[in-house]
């Protein structure tokens, strides 16, 4: 019923423009990583990934957060997408708004209090996107084989090891336009092939949604 649940403070962190949230390893089990990355102007010197345990959601414990820094290796650009590997690998999406579309990532190991140059992966357009198509978040399933990216418009669904290596084919591509969501930012994607979307209410006075896909994935 969108109640509030719990809140969990996150200590040891700042926000300038928190984005995209992924669930990934941590060396004494599961952490979240939030996403520092919004940088509408394209002129952020450095943005953050933030790294805490996973709290338990009914609990209001405040959790101390590891901060990671990263800079671009081509200047600064607007993000809203983040994943993380099993392996513990975190990758940046970035949105396609001023510049193009690119994938990056940091490279292993995680080095907390330092500013590391992000490893620019590929790609993702030729141009900036038109406003629909700008990418909002991105997902990888629990195993780490498929990666799900949206935009406001569409989801697409790749193999992950084949989406890092350059592959432009998705295995589904999902128009959400009848999904109805005023601004959708969010995505969760599971190996059975449920994807979770979430959208902001907008600058309308409106709510935010929470809708549920089922595929089959090949």
């Amino acid at each position: 019923d969108g109640a509030l649940v719990a809140r969990v403070p996150v200590r040891n962190a700042d926000s300038v423009d928190w984005e995209d949230i992924a669930w990934g390893p941590c060396p004494d089990g599961d952490c979240l990583y939030i996403a520092d990355i919004g940088d509408n102007r394209g002129v952020r010197d450095q943005v953050s990934v933030y790294r805490l345990p996973e709290p338990n959601p009914r609990g209001g414990e405040a959790r101390a957060s590891e901060r990671f820094d990263m800079r671009y290796p081509d200047g600064g650009r607007d993000a809203e997408g983040l994943f993380v590997l099993p392996t513990g690998e975190i990758y940046i999406v970035s949105k396609g708004t001023r510049r193009a579309a690119a994938l990056y990532r940091y490279p292993l190991p995680l080095r907390p209090g330092q500013v590391v140059e992000m490893e620019f992966v590929r790609a993702l357009s030729n141009e900036p996107l038109e406003l629909l198509d700008q990418l909002t978040a991105a997902d990888v399933s629990p195993s780490g084989e498929w990666l799900g990216i949206r935009s406001y418009r569409s989801l697409a669904i790749y193999r992950t090891a084949s989406f890092i290596g350059g592959d432009t084919i998705p295995a589904i591509r999902f128009d959400l336009e009848d999904v109805e969501e005023v601004q959708g930012e969010g995505l969760a994607l599971m190996d059975d092939g449920r994807v979770y979307l979430t959208g902001e209410a907008g600058f309308a006075d409106g709510r935010g949604t929470v809708s549920i896909l089922e595929c089959r994935l090949p």
